[in-house]
């Protein structure tokens, strides 16, 4: 039995006990105790001390006297019990890791423990066979299908076949196609994972055609973030509903024309009416604007929560091959006079004058593109750093840690911006913010570099009002290394 968790800390007959190492194996702990007994043995008096703390009796120690202090000073009761518990941990390592995509660390894993290739979950999650096809296993106690259907195995070509091969005899056993496991929020389930967090079009077409429900709202929400939109188009053939489920709005959160086109296709709702404008605002391209302005959204409509049209929102953002493109089909800016104003600014001009509030979001595009020239510009126009942006109520610093625009960051601070805010919906700090736009970062180095200009500029290492300093839940690693490197997490 492990007394208390393996990060806590426990006393032994008045020895305070360690916490395992993160990389903690059977290896080095077997390395560890033989340390012990030989320091021992060549007279070393802390080495006697700590293995007369747990057997004060004893006047000749031997090698299991060692592991079993070594055991101890973890906070086990025993050396199989710590055996266990690292077992455990690294099989749940290896599933975590297998299925956010880390497939680099779970190949370390499977080399750190070759035990692991023997779990039934690990051989799953390689497509390769276990016993029963059907039944729960550990570590997260769910179906053999589910394990299957969300590991990111599947995107090296010498698992994909064995995956889906595997896939097909799970339900050939009895397998539920429309198994699932109860998230946080939601149901996740295996179709989910296959066409939303996989993209993997065969297995997603095994399950639909062995009765799984198209409808499911997660799965035609989370296939629209792949380009190709194959598992997006399965889904809508087999009669997959997208209404009320945000998949328009999640498809305009890429550059994903194909999923888009797929989407309206199906038919636009009137809910749908200011698609451009999310469109826009989310820095979509041209080819998307086309497909949902030849599908019959009108450019030219006033969005309630702006005030104004497509093309406002184009100059606003700064994207001008768009506002000319919207031009040439006939739509003019709510106030055209306002057009040599934009470019003035995003040529880094300032044209000061009494604008209205609405103008001053512009500055969010302005800092999630790096361009400082346009964000003092905007300001020496009037413009305010303290403006809330009306989606999620952050402020123009949070947008910078969160795109990791490290120029547009000393920017604002140099302006007078404060690290002290927290955004409207989430009550998150600007940190809060970095930590979750740096988890699938390509650009590590500029997340990094926000960090320190955040640390310089006297932000604590508050993340959210909540948490305080524990919320280092996610984020790069290089970005948790820095702030372990200042004392903030262990």
């Amino acid at each position: 039995m492990q007394v208390g968790s393996q990060t806590a800390e426990i006393t032994h007959r008045g020895h305070m006990s360690n916490s395992l190492p993160n990389q903690a194996n059977l290896e080095h702990l077997k390395a560890q105790a033989s340390d012990l007994l030989n320091a021992h043995r060549a007279s070393d008096h802390s080495a006697t001390q700590r293995l007369q703390a747990f057997f004060p009796e004893v006047t000749e120690f031997a090698l299991h006297h060692a592991q079993l202090t070594v055991a101890r000073e973890y906070g086990f009761d025993s050396w199989p019990a710590m055996k266990a518990s690292l077992e455990e941990t690294a099989l749940r390592q290896f599933v975590q890791a297998a299925t956010d995509g880390r497939l680099e660390q779970a190949d370390q894993w499977l080399v750190r423990e070759p035990s692991l290739r023997n779990q039934p979950a690990v051989r799953l999650m390689l497509g390769e066979a276990v016993e029963d096809l059907t039944a729960p296993v550990p570590p997260l106690d769910r179906v053999p299908l589910l394990y299957i259907a969300f590991s990111k195995y599947a995107s090296r070509a010498q698992n994909r076949a064995g995956l889906l091969a595997l896939a097909q005899k799970c339900l050939d056993a009895g397998a539920d196609a429309n198994a699932y496991w109860q998230g946080d929020e939601l149901e996740e389930t295996a179709l989910y994972g296959s066409a939303g967090h996989n993209n993997f079009p065969e297995l997603t077409k095994l399950l639909l055609d062995r009765g799984a429900e198209p409808t499911d709202p997660e799965a035609l929400y989370h296939s629209t973030e792949f380009a190709d939109g194959e598992c997006l188009r399965l889904l809508l053939e087999a009669g997959g509903d997208p209404e009320g489920k945000n998949v328009l709005a999640r498809s305009l959160d890429f550059d994903h024309p194909i999923c888009t086109e797929l989407v309206v296709r199906h038919g636009l709702k009137q809910t749908d009416s200011v698609a451009i404008h999310h469109a826009i605002w989310r820095g979509r391209k041209l080819p998307t604007i086309r497909v949902l302005v030849e599908h019959g959204l009108d450019p030219g409509m006033v969005a309630p929560m702006f005030n104004v049209n497509a093309l406002d929102v184009a100059a606003m953002t700064g994207d001008f091959a768009i506002l000319e493109w919207l031009e040439d089909q006939g739509h003019l800016l709510t106030v055209p006079s306002l057009e040599p104003v934009w470019r003035s600014l995003w040529d880094g001009d300032a044209v000061p004058g009494d604008y209205p509030e609405v103008m001053h979001l512009a500055l969010f595009p302005a800092v999630a593109k790096g361009n400082a020239r346009a964000i003092r510009a905007m300001v020496a126009s009037g413009f305010s750093v303290d403006t809330p942006e009306p989606f999620n109520g952050g402020f123009p610093i949070h947008d910078a840690c969160f795109h990791g625009q490290p120029e547009s960051l000393q920017t604002l601070f140099d302006l007078g911006a404060s690290w002290d805010v927290t955004d409207r919906q989430y009550s998150g700090h600007p940190l809060g913010w970095l930590l979750v736009g740096s988890e699938h970062t390509d650009r590590p180095a500029d997340f990094l570099r926000c960090a320190e200009i955040l640390v310089e500029n006297g932000h604590t290492f508050k993340t959210t009002e909540r948490e305080g300093a524990n919320a280092f839940w996610t984020g790069h690693p290089m970005i948790h290394d820095y702030f372990r490197s200042l004392g903030a997490i262990a």
